[in-house]
């Protein structure tokens, strides 16, 4: 008997204050290998604004993966219908809003999916952004 390894090989890239980051997931052989989008960068705005974003899923395993859930915070809205397919290469962008915090500076905002990729039933991705300091009125 053999001892399974689960093995993420994170990666990030940068440009100006935009941020693409992800990691590719490897499991035992002939199961699923998901790749998920792990943050992504909405924007800068005020408080109460609303700017859209959208995260990058790709299937590369063998199987078509079921996307069939998501736990989001009240801020955040998943405009996609779920559940959906994501088939054997393709790759897919789940598009959302998220409603700008009332503190100015730097914002995250953690979201969860739900997925039929056995050991990857559950994926994280994370949203960001900035909220401009309220002008003088």
């Amino acid at each position: 008997s053999g001892v399974l390894a689960l093995v993420g090989v994170p990666f990030a890239l940068f440009y100006g204050e935009a941020c693409l980051s992800g990691s590719w997931v490897t499991l035992i052989p002939g199961a699923e290998r998901l790749w998920v989008q792990q943050s992504t960068w909405a924007g800068t705005g005020e408080t109460g604004d609303r700017l859209p974003f959208t995260i990058a899923v790709r299937n590369r395993g063998d199987e078509p993966v079921v996307l069939y859930g998501a736990k989001v915070p009240c801020s955040v809205r998943v405009f996609d219908r779920l559940p959906v397919t994501i088939g054997v290469g393709e790759r897919l962008e789940i598009s959302g809003s998220v409603r700008l915090p009332g503190s100015e500076g730097l914002f995250a905002t953690r979201l969860q999916f739900f997925t039929t990729a056995g050991r990857q039933a559950v994926m994280y991705s994370v949203v960001t952004g900035r909220v401009l300091p309220q002008a003088a009125q």
